[in-house]
């Protein structure tokens, strides 16, 4: 461990955990619910069993939906707080819990890392970038432009 940085250690941790997660049954209740039958699957010609998207109601076969916690893991305008907090949060009740499309879920998904990215820039915990370079990875300069129009409209 001593070669491991603390955010390389988190990251690991964090990966082990969510690993768990991937078997935990209550998960398995929720794609129950989300289930529709076994259907032709156009792209492969074969029957596959199809789910209902909780939020575009399209049906999609398992490679094409994620289970997703309605309330996120880790706050986006909280962030991080404990491990217990991580566990309970991802380990939470099926009420939590729901079926989403992947388009569904990445939409989902940037709509979270905006709003926390906007409470870091109204913070100022993470500064604006004004230069057009925008590094892999990250939010694009688009997102920072609406982003700091955003607040320079909530300062007036």
């Amino acid at each position: 461990m001593k070669d491991w940085s603390s955010g390389r250690l988190k990251s690991f941790i964090t990966s082990t955990i969510r690993s768990g997660f991937r078997r935990y049954p209550t998960k398995y209740e929720a794609l129950k619910e989300a289930r529709r039958g076994k259907k032709l699957n156009p792209k492969s010609g074969r029957e596959a069993m199809h789910y209902e998207c909780a939020s575009c109601h399209n049906e999609f076969t398992q490679t094409n939906i994620q289970v997703d916690h309605i309330s996120p893991v880790v706050d986006p305008l909280i962030g991080f707080v404990s491990w217990d907090e991580f566990i309970t949060r991802l380990f939470c009740s099926r009420e939590n819990l729901q079926v989403l499309c992947s388009d569904c879920h990445l939409k989902k998904t940037k709509a979270e890392r905006l709003s926390a990215k906007l409470h870091k820039m109204q913070k100022g915990i993470i500064p604006v970038r004004n230069s057009q370079k925008s590094k892999k990875g990250t939010l694009g300069l688009n997102e920072d432009n609406a982003l700091l129009k955003i607040i320079q409209g909530k300062q007036k």
